[in-house]
């Protein structure tokens, strides 16, 4: 099986008091912010897969695409990991992929008889080391998507963690499976992804007639101040809070399993 991990730089942002808002279209801080959170962990949290099989694809609006955005420069310096770059024009789409997206994963990853798993996760957080592993001994079916419903949330600023989770599933955390046909060209692509409701939310991944949750804590979220969606006090996050885990030891324990410890 071909496994592609999808990091989308092309999402809207949503401020605090709940309204819509492009906080990377045209804001060089938020690049700046993003760039050393992205190298320091996510892609650490790649780098410790047990299973180094797979490639990244990292995404970017025309408008955002640029050698002098920090992100792109982090991706250019990450030599041993293939980063691909889905150059797309500027549409509200948030973590799903966009049709005109479809002839990249089509020259990528098309004219093998391998299925093809996309994995998507966010510029900031983290995978438990074996998801890699475990997305490749997934059975794989028509319509599949498997999705992480329990993980931790970790506050890379003050060190607090705790365990959260959500019957619909956290963003962006989720797995389609596409079989070799659907590669051949971007309208199998999209016809396949259209058939199987595969363009679906991350909301909405455990309502789907063809899903899989995936063992709780194989996920991790990042909470930081450059994050216009999660904190400590907003709701959407309290209400998902199952516990807190007070001692260092097993918080070090814990970000070593995601491969982002300080050790």
């Amino acid at each position: 099986m071909n496994i592609a991990v999808h990091i989308p730089f092309h999402r809207w942002e949503v401020t605090r008091g709940g309204r819509w808002a492009g906080r990377m279209m045209g804001n060089p801080d938020w690049w700046e912010r993003r760039a050393p959170i992205f190298r320091d962990w996510t892609l650490r949290s790649l780098d410790a897969q047990t299973d180094q099989d797979f490639e990244i694809v990292a995404s970017f609006r025309d408008i955002d695409y640029s050698q002098d955005n920090p992100v792109v420069r982090v991706c250019a310096d990450e030599h041993r990991l293939s980063i691909h770059y889905l150059v797309r024009p500027y549409e509200p789409w948030q973590y799903h992929i966009a049709p005109n997206q479809a002839s990249s994963f089509c020259t990528f990853f098309g004219g093998s008889d391998e299925w093809l798993a996309i994995l998507t996760m966010d510029s900031d957080d983290c995978y438990e080391q074996t998801v890699v592993d475990r997305i490749r001994r997934t059975e794989p079916e028509n319509g599949l998507c498997c999705w992480f419903p329990y993980g931790y949330l970790y506050g890379i600023e003050d060190g607090k963690m705790a365990t959260f989770g959500s019957r619909v599933g956290p963003p962006p955390f989720f797995c389609k499976f596409y079989p070799p046909d659907s590669l051949k060209s971007p309208e199998a692509f999209n016809a396949y992804r259209k058939k199987w409701g595969l363009n679906c939310y991350h909301h909405q991944t455990s309502r789907r007639r063809v899903n899989a949750a995936m063992p709780d804590n194989l996920i991790l979220q990042t909470i930081h101040g450059a994050n216009a969606t999660t904190g400590w006090a907003d709701p959407h996050t309290t209400k998902h809070i199952k516990k807190w885990v007070s001692g260092d030891a097993e918080k070090q324990s814990i970000l070593a399993e995601f491969g982002v410890d300080n050790g």
